[in-house]
Parts: structure tokens; C-alpha cells; sequence
């Protein structure tokens, strides 16, 4: 075969990976390559998305050259904390998932996502397996890199990994793949595990779905009052669907959500989202007999924004993350989405 042309593209190369999800190769039933990109693939919820630590997911694919042929050892890596049951039910999975083989799905920082363990010569024959998973405590409390598990997955593939086409890429990056499983708020879940591993932040409402007689408020939320009518919206800067909640001079709104999970007295609670409002003054915080946090959002009519507030609970009640504008100020607006709420103390 002659060597072929390589145009450089002149734009910035970012190193690094930002998200990554495993798969048990059993689960994936179907891959579709078009013009050497991956275009589709089928199995229902068979990745799963894997929260690492920031900055510590590593792919690394090195080509052996034998005389007559070649092997690439394919490898991937991740850093995850803090220790945990929690943490240690995740590798247990992990460990049995790998004699039949792991896919890994990886998205680098230039924003291109990898199927890792698949190729058009393995096809499913040679998926990853597990071949490190250690910890350390570390020595002192500031340790860097203490009480962190990290795993390696690894194997000798017939061809380097593949990418995913743009199409099939933005179905991930938008929450609706029918083929992940996503963590965090692009779950259904409303888990905290009270030690502070999160696997899933306390509220998490997926894409905001209004199943059901639709009404305009998502799945396990409630409007207890005010005259506005709710609203699943999308642009503006947000992934996919947000929650827009009217607020109608003259009546208290009051939107909420009960998570049926236990704040722990004098414990310090996170809450980030993304927003959008049309006037200041409207208050999100953790409702139990007495708030953990209360805050009033700025306004922001551009795309969505980034929030991130902090308190510390004042009574072991359950959690009811409310969104709350008073009867007296003017007829305006509240959009929300991603919403994640977790112990962090």
C-alpha cells in the first residue's frame, strides 16, 4: 500500500479526555461503521456513564510492528475517589464484566469520542479487560492523589480505535442515546450515598421529561403554587430540555421537587445547575425544618449559565429542593437544567 497525503489541520490540538462510559460487550448487539467512522450502535442502555476524577481519564493505543504484521496494545485509564461501598460495588462490576470483554466509549478534549476495544477486524471477538486496579491511602490528609482507586483496561487489538461520526457523536453530547446510560443529571435517579460518593447527584430529572397528561412540569416535580404556567423549553445555551417555571405578579411561586433523602444536620450540601432568568430575585434552596441553602438568582437572559451554591444544613428533615419567587415581585422567568445536589462535608 503507498503512502498516503496527511493534511494538517491547523487548529488547536487539546490534550486530555472529558467523559468516559463502559459497556459489557454482550450488551451491545449491533455496530455500524460508514467511511470508517462509527455511525450507529444498538443496546439499550449498555454503556454506562463512569464519573472519574477531573483530568484523569488516559487513552493510550501503542503499534507494535512485528516482520510480517502488527498489534495495537490499546489501553485506558481512570482515576476515581473517594473510597467507599459505593465505590467498591462499581469495580466489583467492573471485575466481572471483564472475562467477557469491555467497550469504552471515551470523549476526548477536542470533542471527538472514541470506541475503544472495537474494530472492524476484532468486531466483538477482543474486548478490554481489567489489568490494574489499585488504591493508596496516601500518608497525610493533604496527599495528593490519596484515597483515589485507579483501574486500567487493557488488550492487543488486530486495529486502532475507532471514532464516532458527528451525527451519532451529538446524540451522546445531547443526553438522548438511546444506548447510554447516563450518570448524574442526565439520569433518572435520585441517589446520595450519605458518606459522599456520588452516584448520582440527590436531583437529577434527566431531560426534563413531561410524560403522562403533559402539563408543562416534569416527571417528580410539582408546582405547590402561583397562577404561572410551567413550560419544557430547549435552546438558549442548554443541552437539551430545561425547565421554565412563569412566575405571575401578585402570587407566591413555589416549584419543587421532595427527593426522599435525609439532610444530615450541620452537613454542608452543593447544589449547581444551569440558568436563565428574565429578572433577579428568584431564590433556589434545599427546603427541610430550616433551609441549607438560599440564594437569589441574577438575571440572565443570554444562554445558560453555570451555578453553583453552598450551604449547610440546619435539621436532619428531608430535602425539598425548591425554586421560589415572592408574590410581590413582577410577572418574569426561571429556566433550569442540570441540576445535581450532594453532600461535599
Amino acid at each position: 500500500m503507498a503512502i498516503l497525503n496527511y493534511n494538517k489541520i491547523c487548529s488547536r490540538n487539546v490534550a486530555g479526555n472529558t467523559r468516559i462510559f463502559l459497556a459489557e460487550v454482550p450488551n451491545v448487539t449491533a455496530v455500524t461503521v460508514t467511511a470508517g467512522e462509527i455511525s450507529a450502535i444498538t443496546g439499550a442502555g449498555a454503556f454506562k456513564e463512569i464519573q472519574a476524577d477531573t483530568d484523569t481519564i488516559i487513552r493510550t493505543e501503542t503499534k507494535v510492528e512485528g516482520k510480517y504484521n502488527a498489534r495495537f496494545d490499546a489501553r485506558v485509564e481512570m482515576k476515581l475517589g473517594k473510597q467507599s461501598l459505593n465505590l467498591n460495588t462499581f469495580l466489583d462490576s467492573v471485575a466481572n464484566a471483564s472475562p467477557c470483554g469491555i467497550f469504552a466509549l471515551i470523549k476526548d478534549n477536542n470533542g471527538t469520542w472514541w470506541l475503544v476495544g472495537y474494530n472492524e477486524s476484532d468486531l466483538f471477538s477482543r474486548g478490554l479487560k481489567v489489568s490494574i486496579d489499585e488504591m493508596t491511602s496516601g500518608a497525610g490528609f493533604a496527599e495528593d492523589g490519596g484515597g483515589v482507586s485507579r483501574v486500567e483496561l487493557f488488550r492487543n487489538l488486530a486495529a486502532p480505535s475507532m471514532p464516532l461520526d458527528a451525527t451519532l457523536s451529538a446524540l451522546i453530547d445531547a443526553g438522548t442515546a438511546l444506548f447510554v446510560d447516563y450518570a448524574g443529571c442526565s439520569g433518572y435517579s435520585n441517589l446520595l450515598d450519605n458518606s459522599g460518593f456520588i452516584v448520582d447527584g440527590i436531583v437529577c430529572n434527566g431531560d426534563w421529561v413531561d410524560s403522562g397528561a403533559p402539563n408543562g412540569t416534569a416527571d417528580d416535580w410539582d408546582q405547590e403554587s402561583g397562577t404561572g404556567t410551567p413550560a419544557i423549553v430547549t435552546g438558549n445555551g442548554f443541552s437539551g430540555n430545561a425547565q421554565r417555571i412563569n412566575h405571575v405578579t401578585g402570587t407566591i411561586t413555589r416549584f419543587s421537587q421532595s427527593t426522599g433523602v435525609t439532610a444530615e444536620n450541620g452537613e454542608t450540601y452543593r447544589i449547581t445547575g444551569k440558568w436563565r432568568a428574565g429578572a433577579a430575585n428568584w431564590r433556589i434552596y434545599l427546603r427541610t425544618t430550616s433551609d441549607v441553602i438560599t440564594n437569589n438568582m441574577t438575571v440572565n437572559t443570554g444562554n445558560a449559565s453555570d451555578f453553583q451554591f453552598d450551604g449547610v444544613a440546619g435539621a436532619a428533615a428531608e430535602i425539598v429542593l425548591t425554586f421560589y419567587k415572592h408574590s410581590e415581585e413582577a410577572s418574569d422567568y426561571l429556566e433550569v437544567d442540570e441540576l445535581r445536589v450532594w453532600k461535599i462535608t
